[in-house]
């Protein structure tokens, strides 16, 4: 499963693209797993602009349209990463609280407060590879 999705170009740089998605139902990745961050925008009622760094160089021109497309491999490593690390922190904390008889109300807060802290870093973070295609 794969996220595609078409946007205008804004603006064209030699190191970076930006884009504005164009409206449109949401693809089959964003309806199975909840809304996207290309689908987000639309969903406000106002068009974000998204910034793609390039890898290699692209001949486009601001008002032209480009495919943009994540692959489902892609799409759930940053899931994973998204929500898999804070999970094992916050299980982890709670287990580690259990076998020292911590009170359960310090083990429950020091666990919601480290996952939120682990989920903020990995998502501030991550980086997730966008195709573009002219």
């Amino acid at each position: 499963m794969s996220c595609i999705t078409h946007a205008q170009v804004v603006a064209s740089h030699p190191d970076r693209l930006v884009v504005r998605p164009l409206p449109k139902p949401l693809c089959q990745g964003c309806a199975a797993y909840g809304a996207c961050r290309m689908a987000v925008g639309q969903l406000r009622g106002r068009p974000s602009e998204i910034e793609i760094p390039l890898t290699a160089p692209i001949t486009v021109s601001p008002g032209e349209t480009v495919e943009l497309s994540i692959t489902g491999t892609a799409l759930r490593g940053w899931v994973l990463r998204a929500y898999g690390a804070p999970l094992a922190v916050f299980l982890s904390v709670i287990g580690v609280g259990a076998t020292l008889h911590w009170h359960e109300l310090g083990v429950a807060c020091l666990a919601g407060a480290s996952a939120l802290g682990v989920f903020c870093v990995m998502t501030r973070h991550a980086q997730i590879r966008i195709q573009v295609r002219a």
